[in-house]
């Protein structure tokens, strides 16, 4: 139980992480930065809980958590994140 909670919160801080860093992108300019790393965060547990699923069906590896979670942040800033109003 305390891998799982360990591992949670690994992910919770990487999703963080990759969310206040996405601000620094180009892209990521926004009026509110601290926006970016609550994103991270949802982002964070949705790889967790996508990571946790893979593992009970198919055992898939540890790495693949950090992939996870930088591509859920990745996708939910980037191209499915909220667009920009013109003018």
């Amino acid at each position: 139980m305390p891998t799982l909670l360990l591992l949670l919160l690994c992910a919770l801080l990487l999703g963080a992480a990759t969310g206040y860093l996405f601000r620094f992108t180009k892209r990521g300019t926004t009026s509110r930065p601290s926006g970016l790393a609550y994103i991270g965060i949802i982002g964070g547990v949705t790889g967790f809980i996508i990571f946790q699923l893979l593992v009970k069906t198919t055992g898939a590896p540890l790495w693949l958590l950090p992939l996870l979670v930088v591509s859920q942040v990745w996708l939910w800033l980037g191209p499915f994140g909220p667009k920009r109003r013109a003018g």
